[in-house]
């Protein structure tokens, strides 16, 4: 067994069953990327936050993608399975763990070990590092569309802002020349 997999299995009793990667029949873990990877981070990022998506249906910007796992890790966003063993091994999150200590754990702690949990399997660390890559493209595309939307307003009212005065002035004028 890798390290990686003594981790995985060391920690897998301290993410929630909702989290938890499916087994294969004989009880050992899945490996490969998942069939359907769409599906799989909706159901992660579900699993995570399950209010609905943002206003416009886009994604919702209150689920926290920074720091990612692997800025928690210090680690480059890539970065080879061996580094992230050793940044494992150097923060003391692998070894024997007691059952429920993530739950009494500080919150860092536990940040610490989702993030090992994730970024040590490769079939979750693929998922997310896809999920990872869609919400910054997604909140990429709503900040866009958010700077398209002040735009369009202010060239309205730079085009406006004069000639309303003018106008209403203008009517004002008239009405009580009449």
């Amino acid at each position: 067994m890798t390290e990686a997999a003594a981790v995985t299995t060391t920690l897998e009793p301290h993410i929630e069953p909702r989290l938890r990667r499916p087994q294969a029949a004989a009880g050992e873990p899945r490996s490969g990327p998942p069939s359907d990877l769409d599906a799989e981070i909706d159901r992660h990022r579900a699993a995570v936050h399950p209010e609905p998506a943002g206003k416009d249906g886009l994604v919702d910007t209150s689920l926290p993608i920074d720091p990612s796992h692997y800025a928690l890790l210090n680690l480059p966003e890539g970065a080879p399975a061996e580094d992230v063993a050793r940044a494992i091994g150097r923060l003391g999150l692998e070894g024997p763990v007691v059952p429920g200590g993530a739950l009494r754990a500080d919150a860092r702690r536990a940040e610490l070990q989702l993030a090992a949990a994730v970024l040590s399997d490769a079939a979750r660390r693929h998922v997310y590092d896809q999920w990872l890559q869609r919400e910054r493209r997604l909140r990429a595309q709503l900040q866009a569309r958010a700077a398209a939307k002040s735009g369009r307003w202010g060239r309205w009212v730079r085009r406006w802002w004069i000639w309303l005065p003018l106008l209403a002035l203008l009517l004002w004028s008239v009405g009580r020349g009449g």
